[in-house]
């Protein structure tokens, strides 16, 4: 049968295989196949069957590696949709899409061929010969760690001779992760009553919870007395062996008590219902709560779960940061138990492919995760939900496919017939135009959640350059410290300073790979880039003139961290960004150590004003808003206000009544006023218009085609050549001429981008701009050093 195949590769094409077996067409489509590309084994997906092909003659699949689709055919479907819609090879797709855990290792094999003739084989050559036929076949690796590098040599004598053959092998390895630990044996019930009384073996019983098995690593947490498993394993009571490491365990293993349903109020009951109906009429519908921070969406979103459940189908929950995560686990585990399986980028490739075959398996019918979950292999989805659908961390920008995971979860739903709910407080402009428009259907959520208040706004305008915060600010936090209260500080700024000026020459340090100043980090002493990350030893003197007359512009997380010890010493102050969250478990250890008595002030970037909720926090501040509004970018007033917003809803949200402080030395800002008075429907009304009469999203489509070379005059020529191209062909779009990007170099890349937009009224899907881009780049001829890349509705034009 012939077989047409997707390679991991950025291809756009299917390759024409063949195989010998003949299978129903629905057992293959979705399946792992290994074949021969370019001289190597590589492990592809079947994407289609056709009934004949052009070509006369085609090669073989080495093997079909799976009894079933790995990848189900509605998960095929929406990899494809994604290929088309944002002009990425399916097999990036694809790759995006399954574990890399997934793809298979290829090795070489040395096997007999039946011939005995060993006159003229030294006395290596046949030891080697020895070792092929005692472990028939053997891999050259064995081969080589036994006999050393001199193996080679005697493979190519024997294979020469005819001895043996060379074959590469597709491995499909047990991908799972085994640890040390204990299994009991048929004498435990017997010999723990004789035991019972042994010092240590009460805790080592309970650690076993019920189950036959249990961690080394566990009973070390729990402090078991080494004694005690001593004298277990002595008397015959458990047996060591190697166990199956259960990623998931260990984040179920955390005691969440069991939560009733809560009493809808008449507006979360109103959406709820809305939704059900969709779900009860497996009817797809995009649904945009907007509802402000504190009202309670979150309860919707699980009343709605509930009934897809009921109903035996599935739910995706998308969340914009993985900070998110842990917390919103537990708030679902509360209601739905240990039926959630979590996805991110964080997770170990093994971790990730455990839940990826148990969401496959219909193990847990929840999937919870940032923008990747939005792949998740679930079956039946009932419900998918993206919470906080305004932030642009749901679009991916850095690799393909550049994809937005909000977007593409609507069209997850429809190829589902479910409904899709997006939530938020401030919702992105795309979404809110949707939904007035009559795409999408609006609901609101006025009022917050049992009587709560949202925080009072002020803005403290800044009166000293030198001073982090004003008078005023000082006094409010001493106050609400002194209540037993806590605090949260924004600055959307990672290090200790991102400019390290000389005040006798002028220069500062930059980066000699980037077009960009050198941030200096205080707690490891050094001046790196946050673009390539390049990095150097703190100075205490002028590179270029030797001056000891430098002094630090500008303020990151790290400098507000320490400002705030020195002038509430004694006080716990934690720190959230980038560099404190990098290592595993990192945002969870830092949310559970704010959650508990001792810690009182949390300082970090936006992550921290994403979704997280803390009744005890009184004080929410802003240290500099204006770096946020003078951003040279169509979004940069969305952005800045949403973020205003969204940090401004992690104050009060219990019984305490919440304060806002923003300092600026604009206290004019029109965005400001709108801010003070929590007017989302003020502020984007006013941000339409502009994006109407200037024709930007949602009035227009616009793809960025980004050209980069290491050769700036290559670089360049070729950007004239390919608007030149898109020009000439261009019927209805508008196009304009190369220019540099924000940071036109980043690890020694030089970077320009052409800007295509097209009218909403002429252009509704995007279909003429892509296929404009599409068409032009498919013949567009330019050197192999010319990277070329595509970003349909991009987040920024920086």
């Amino acid at each position: 049968m012939l077989l047409n195949i997707t390679l991991p590769l950025p291809l756009y094409e299917e390759f024409t295989y063949y195989s010998e077996e003949n299978l129903p067409t629905e057992r293959v489509i979705g399946c792992r196949v290994a074949v021969k590309f370019n001289g190597r084994n590589i492990t592809g997906i079947v994407t289609s069957v056709p009934e004949k092909t052009l070509y006369d003659k085609l090669s073989e699949i080495i093997e079909i590696l799976d009894d079933s689709p790995v990848l189900p055919a509605e998960l095929l479907k929406f990899c494809k949709w994604i290929s088309e819609y944002y002009l990425c090879p399916l097999g990036e797709v694809i790759r995006l899409a399954l574990p890399s855990l997934l793809q298979t290792k290829t090795s070489k094999t040395a096997s007999l061929t039946g011939l005995n003739c060993t006159t003229g084989l030294s006395e290596r050559d046949k030891a080697v010969l020895e070792f092929i036929k005692e472990f028939d076949p053997v891999k050259l690796e064995e081969v080589e760690k036994l006999f050393g590098t001199v193996s080679a040599q005697a493979i190519s004598n024997l294979r020469k001779k005819g001895l043996i053959s060379v074959n590469s092998l597709m491995e499909h390895k047990d991908r799972s992760v085994y640890l040390k630990g204990y299994r009991k044996t048929v004498f435990w019930d017997v010999l723990l009553k004789t035991n019972n009384s042994v010092r240590g073996f009460d805790g080592l019983d309970q650690c076993f919870d019920g189950g036959d098995t249990v961690l080394l690593k566990e009973l070390k947490e729990k402090k078991v007395l080494p004694s005690a498993i001593k004298k277990a394993l002595t008397d015959g009571m458990i047996k060591e062996e190697m166990l199956k490491k259960d990623h998931m365990a260990r984040l179920m293993a955390e005691s969440v008590s069991h939560k009733d349903m809560p009493e809808l109020n008449e507006e979360q009951r109103s959406c709820s219902d809305e939704v059900i109906t969709s779900i009860n009429e497996n009817k797809h519908r995009t649904f945009l709560i907007h509802g402000i921070t504190g009202s309670g969406k979150t309860i919707v979103y699980i009343s709605a779960i509930s009934k897809a459940l009921e109903k035996g189908r599935t739910a995706i929950v998308l969340v914009p940061e993985i900070s998110l995560t842990p917390q919103t686990v537990r708030r679902f585990r509360s209601h739905f138990g240990n039926k959630i399986a979590v996805l991110h980028s964080r997770l170990s490739d093994p971790e990730k492919l455990e839940n990826w075959e148990k969401i496959r398996l219909g193990e847990y019918p929840i999937v919870i995760g940032p923008r990747s979950a939005v792949f998740a292999p679930l079956k039946n989805i009932g419900v998918i939900i993206v919470d906080e659908e305004h932030d642009s961390s749901y679009k991916q920008t850095d690799t393909a496919p550049r994809y937005c995971a909000r977007n593409s979860a609507v069209m997850r739903g429809f190829f589902n017939k479910a409904p899709v709910v997006l939530g938020s407080a401030t919702p992105s402009l795309e979404s809110y135009y949707n939904a007035v428009s009559g795409k999408y259907r609006l609901l609101e959520i006025k009022n917050r959640f049992r009587s709560a208040v949202l925080p009072v706004m002020k803005i403290v305008k800044k009166e000293n350059f030198s001073e982090m915060f004003e008078k005023p600010v000082i006094t409010l936090f001493c106050k609400e410290l002194a209540l037993g209260r806590k605090i949260m500080v924004l600055q959307n700024r990672r290090g200790y300073s991102p400019h390290l000026i000389c005040r006798s020459c002028g220069k500062s340090s930059s980066c000699p790979n980037c077009s960009v100043s050198l941030t200096y980090h205080l707690d490891r002493n050094r001046m790196i880039c946050h673009y390539c990350g390049y990095f150097e030893k703190g100075k205490d003197r002028c590179g270029s003139c030797g001056s000891e007359n430098i002094s630090f512009r500008g303020a990151g997380t790290e400098q507000v961290e320490s400002e705030l010890k020195r002038i509430f010493p004694g006080t716990a102050v934690l720190r959230m960004d980038y560099d404190t969250t990098r290592k595993k478990d990192g945002h969870s250890r830092i949310l559970d150590e704010f959650d508990k008595p001792g810690a009182a002030i949390l300082v970090g970037t936006q992550m921290i004003a994403k979704g997280l909720d803390f009744h005890q926090v009184s004080v929410v501040c802003i240290v500099n808003i204006d770096s946020e509004l003078i951003f040279p970018d169509f979004r940069s007033d969305e952005k800045a206000f949403q973020l205003i917003e969204q940090v401004a809803g992690r104050a009060g949200r219990g019984a305490i009544n919440g304060k806002v402080i923003i300092q600026t030395f604009n206290e004019s800002n029109q965005l400001l006023r709108y801010a003070l008075n929590h007017d989302y429907l003020g502020f984007i009304n006013e941000e339409l218009n502009i994006r109407k009469m200037t024709s930007y999203p949602p009035f227009s489509r616009i793809i960025i085609v980004t050209l980069s070379s290491k050769d700036l005059a290559g670089v360049k020529k070729t950007a004239e050549e390919l608007y030149s191209e898109l020009s000439s062909v261009n019927k209805s779009c508008v196009i304009y001429k190369p220019v540099d990007k924000m940071v036109l170099k980043v690890n020694n890349i030089f970077r320009l981008y052409i800007l295509i937009k097209s009218s909403i009224i002429n252009d509704r899907s995007g279909k003429i701009s892509r296929d404009l881009v599409s068409g032009v780049l498919g013949k567009f001829k330019s050197s192999s050093d010319i990277k070329i890349d595509t970003d349909v509705d991009p987040a920024g034009l920086m």
